[in-house]
């Protein structure tokens, strides 16, 4: 049969049910036997039947689909949690549709009218903005933010780790394995303009009586890949022959790029200096000296930012507006011992 024409008529016909029978039983909605939709399936498949999800939507009211704004898929953390957060929409029944917007923040704009005109049922948004409103998202749609929290009047709910919290750690764990002279390597993000990390570092040398010098407070311009930039970085702040004993980076790429430096310039990890990075990806153990790193549970995140989304998707106001922490941890790998 032509695969233009097939309906759920022509597959009721063929199977000897009803066509209520075939709609509950491609729509998962039950009350049919396991023989009868298996049969109804195999019919589906042999006739290269595919159910029109435009007119489904148009019916029910929901697309779905969810977008999903990531501001760099070649960052192996985002491409990690944005496995995940697909991984468990599949589950659900729900497609993710993709937008990178390669830190550009008028992309990142361009992409919200685009996921609206496309009648998502919701939006997840890693954002680079530093400031939402009903410009840049002109109507209601359930939208939860991850990972960052810019300025929003919309009442935005996020998931996310307490990054001030867990640089201060991270800082005071460098600080208790003895290090005083401590270099920060700070992230990169077009229009996003919170640093929650760089607080949380100067914080912890403030509680130790060690004084905040931005000479060590290093952040690249985005004009090169991270890695390349932070090792010129670091290895022109080598040179100015301060004294540094410990780095706290943001990224696994700018550890990358100070491992380098270290290496043209003939120091040792962890015995000259230690270091402490971000995301524990599979970077973290694929170098030399593996790299101690912080967990920052994306699992976790993005089970959580899922079942937040369908909340709301589902109609539950309550959640509108939640900041939900997830937790992060310290791995210790040769970096620091």
């Amino acid at each position: 049969m032509d695969n233009k024409a097939i309906s759920i008529k022509d597959i009721a016909a063929m199977s000897g049910v009803s066509i209520a029978t075939v709609s509950r039983i491609l729509n998962n909605k039950g009350g049919y036997s396991k023989k009868t939709e298996e049969k109804i399936k195999q019919i589906c498949e042999e006739n290269g039947f595919i159910i029109n999800q435009a007119a489904k939507s148009l019916k029910e009211q929901k697309s779905n689909i969810v977008g999903m704004i990531v501001p760099n898929i070649n960052n192996l953390f985002y491409a990690n949690m944005t496995f995940e957060v697909e991984s468990i929409l599949e589950e659900k029944g729900i497609s993710l549709l993709i937008c990178n917007t390669g830190n550009d923040s008028e992309k990142e704009k361009s992409y919200f009218k685009t996921l609206i005109s496309k009648n998502v049922d919701g939006i997840i948004c890693i954002s680079g903005l530093s400031k939402i409103d009903n410009t840049v998202i002109p109507r209601n749609i359930p939208t939860v933010l991850l990972d960052r929290y810019p300025v929003n009047t919309l009442d935005l709910p996020v998931v996310m780790n307490d990054e001030i919290e867990t640089a201060t750690r991270m800082t005071n764990s460098l600080i208790d394995m003895g290090c005083k002279h401590i270099l920060y390597l700070t992230g990169y993000s077009n229009k996003y303009e919170k640093n929650e990390r760089l607080t949380g570092y100067e914080i912890a040398l403030e509680q130790n009586h060690i004084p905040v010098d931005k000479r060590y407070e290093l952040r690249r311009q985005g004009k090169q890949p991270s890695h390349i930039e932070y090792e010129v970085l670091v290895y022109d702040f080598l040179k100015l022959g301060l004294a540094v004993d410990g780095v706290l980076a943001g990224s696994e790429r700018s550890a990358l790029g100070a491992l380098e430096a270290f290496r043209r310039m003939g120091i040792s990890v962890p015995d000259d200096i230690k270091l402490i990075s971000y995301d524990n990806t599979l970077c973290s153990i694929l170098t030399t000296p593996t790299l101690s790193s912080v967990e920052r549970n994306y699992k976790t995140s993005a089970r959580t930012v899922c079942d937040l989304l369908l909340d709301i998707i589902n109609g539950d106001k309550h959640m509108e507006g939640q900041k939900i922490i997830v937790p992060t941890y310290l791995i210790e790998r040769k970096s620091t011992k």
